[in-house]
């Protein structure tokens, strides 16, 4: 036999089933309940009861475990009804109660779920089963529920207060207490979700707003916002005021939720920008900018600058009524001064278009002023040229180079001119040209130079070799030729030149620094040098040598040799001299020679100064040998080398 014990243990083994159970455990333990008994006695206590049954006790009265009542009622198909706790049971009497109350709120008004919870403690989902007549007529909206006929009456109401705005061109603003005053006192969120979808539809989008404001609901007609923004903007538009502060506007309007919406309006209106919040009248640009170019077109100047005087102008040209309207009317901020410039010239380019007129930025020229103002761009660029040619001597390494921007004043114009593709070339071509000019002033007196000091010496120098019969001694002093043109007289005329500020153009810098290099690396003879210099000149300048110039050279030549002897008491040196200049007085050019060739270019010069004349010399080198040689011997030396050839000295000897 089983224990009551063993009987409880073995009913809880059992798997739960998923409808309610046919036998239920006594509460006893000793022993089962049927269903059907169950069911009898609680449907009794339920018709019998007026209230609300404690679970605890109907329990206790059908011999069961609360939580077996519990579960049998939730799986079994009573209509029975648990409070919202679930420690109750709702009698018929109260549920019938419950249910035509809930009939009669959802056929007047829409019902708030949460609140009917509150109110009568039951989970309103378990009174659906009990509106099963209603369910097909029922909407629910989230937490709320109302019958189809209710949620047609509101759209009626909704439609109702659209059409009266329109017809009326007036707000209507719906409050708390006008949502009371309608049947059922609807939520503000259900009625505006009507209202906004009619004003969504194709047939009132166009013709109402609806706004969503903190304290009620506006149904406007766009006739009357269109109308109020024309007003507000006409002054704009015809370009009687310069500006309007959307800002101030916003504050009073009765339009707007906010003001990015005053601002798109606005700004759709032709004829007006906005920036910043501040309606801009493009109208009052462009009369400004007429009333500017009327001096142009009478020829009273040659320049118009729309910039100057625009924004203090454009400031105070406000509605002062607005100023009394809108008491925080803002004047226009000084940091939207560029914006209105810019604009100037956007309505100045328009304006001009049609003219012969030249635009720069916010200025405008005519063709004469724009002659003039180019003018002064090239005077500028000349300018430029000439200082950075002055700058070159006291910095050789300085590179020339062009810059608009070093010419360019800090005006308007002159920046804006400044970025014209056509000024920016005929400052570029002037500036070189300019420079190309100096270079060739420079060239032209470098060649000069060079050819005085450098060509015309080697070329004379090169004709005294020629004459010399003595092969040797030929050779001897065309080596030492060599070496003087290699070692001194290039690199001395090349300083020289230098130091002179005649190597400044860029091809004298860039030959000259070739013949440098060349030179230093020559062989020392004149059949290396001289093709390289022949070179460099061919190069450097189209001109060469004349031989009146080389006859007027020699002679120079030949006076720089006695003036040193007039200044010179050195015996060798007279003789060397003296002989260097009556062997150039004899033959072509000029021999170069140094101390140690004086007596064998002498011995050269026999068969032209005669047996006594050589004697003479003989004599004079002797004595510079000894440096016995007195001051009448100089003095005549001096004289013969001054006067000419040696048969003066034979004259001189038979008197």
């Amino acid at each position: 036999m089983f224990s009551a014990e063993d009987v409880r243990e073995l009913f809880q083994d059992f798997p739960p089933q998923k409808s309610a159970p046919t036998l239920l455990l006594a509460s006893s333990g000793l022993g089962f309940v049927t269903q059907e008994k169950l069911q009898n006695e609680f449907e009794h206590r339920l018709t019998e009861a007026t209230g609300r049954i404690s679970v605890l006790n109907l329990a206790h009265d059908l011999d069961v475990q609360p939580e077996v009542l519990l579960d049998w009622v939730r799986h079994s198909d009573q209509r029975a009804v648990l409070s919202k706790d679930s420690k109750e049971v709702v009698s018929k009497a109260e549920l019938n109660v419950i249910t035509q109350s809930l009939r009669r709120s959802l056929e007047t008004g829409i019902v708030s779920k949460i609140d009917y919870e509150a109110s009568t403690h039951v989970d309103f989902g378990n009174l659906r089963p009990m509106l099963h007549e209603m369910a097909s007529d029922l909407v629910y909206h989230d937490d709320y529920v109302c019958t189809q006929q209710y949620e047609k009456l509101l759209s009626e109401h909704a439609k109702d207060f659209l059409e009266r705005s329109i017809n009326n061109i007036t707000n209507i603003d719906l409050r708390p207490r006008d949502l009371h005053e309608l049947q059922g006192s609807p939520p503000r969120w259900l009625f505006l979700r009507w209202i906004q979808q009619y004003a969504d539809s194709g047939e009132y989008k166009e013709r109402v707003f609806v706004r969503d404001m903190p304290d009620f609901i506006r149904v406007q007609p766009t006739e009357m916002r269109a109308h109020t923004i024309s007003t507000l903007s006409r002054p704009l538009v015809s370009g009687d005021v310069a500006y309007i502060d959307l800002k101030a506007v916003m504050e009073r309007s009765i339009f707007h939720d906010d003001i990015a919406g005053i601002a798109k309006d606005f700004n759709d209106i032709e004829g007006i920008e906005v920036v910043d919040y501040f309606a801009i009248s493009e109208t009052w640009l462009s009369k400004f900018i007429d009333q500017k170019l009327r001096a142009l077109h009478y020829q009273e100047v040659g320049l118009v600058d729309v910039a100057q005087g625009l924004t203090t102008k454009f400031r105070d040209s406000v509605d002062v009524n607005l100023h009394t309207t809108y008491e925080n009317h803002r004047t226009f901020p000084e940091q939207l001064s560029a914006h209105i410039e810019h604009k100037a010239e956007q309505c100045l380019a328009t304006a001009s278009s049609n003219t012969n007129y030249h635009q720069f930025g916010t200025a405008v020229l005519t063709d004469e002023q724009y002659a003039k103002e180019q003018n002064h761009f090239l005077e500028r660029a000349a300018e430029d040229a000439n200082s950075q040619w002055q700058q070159l001597k006291s910095d050789p390494s300085h590179e020339l180079k062009f810059a608009i921007a070093d010419i360019t004043s800090e005006s308007n114009l002159h920046s804006s001119l400044a970025k014209e593709k056509t000024t920016q070339k005929a400052c570029d071509e002037h500036f070189w040209n300019t420079i190309s000019s100096l270079e060739a002033s420079s060239d032209a007196a470098f060649s000069t130079f060079w050819l005085e000091r450098v060509a015309s010496r080697i070329q004379i120098y090169a004709s005294g070799l020629a004459p010399i019969a003595d092969p040797k001694l030929q050779s001897q002093l065309s080596e030492l030729l060599a070496t003087y043109i290699q070692k001194e007289l290039i690199p001395d005329s090349i300083t020289k030149a230098r130091s002179q500020h005649l190597v400044q153009s860029r091809k004298a810098k860039k030959n000259i620094a070739k013949l440098e290099t060349t030179i230093a690396g020559a062989e020392p003879t004149l059949g290396a040098l001289l093709p390289a210099l022949d070179k460099f000149l061919t190069k450097q300048t189209s001109l060469s040598v004349s031989d009146a110039e080389l006859a007027k050279c020699k002679t120079s030549m030949q006076a720089d040799m006695i003036r040193r002897m007039q200044k010179s008491a050195a015996g060798p040196v007279l003789f060397l001299t003296l002989i260097v200049v009556l062997f150039s007085r004899h033959h072509d050019g000029v021999v170069y020679a140094t101390g140690k060739f004086a007596p064998k270019l002498m011995k050269q010069l026999k068969a032209r100064v005669g047996e006594e004349g050589y004697k003479r010399l003989e004599g004079w080198k002797e004595g510079a040998k000894a440096g016995s040689l007195g001051e009448g011997d100089r003095v005549e030396m001096r004289r013969v080398a001054e006067e000419g050839a040696m048969g003066e000295i034979e004259d001189l000897k038979e008197e």
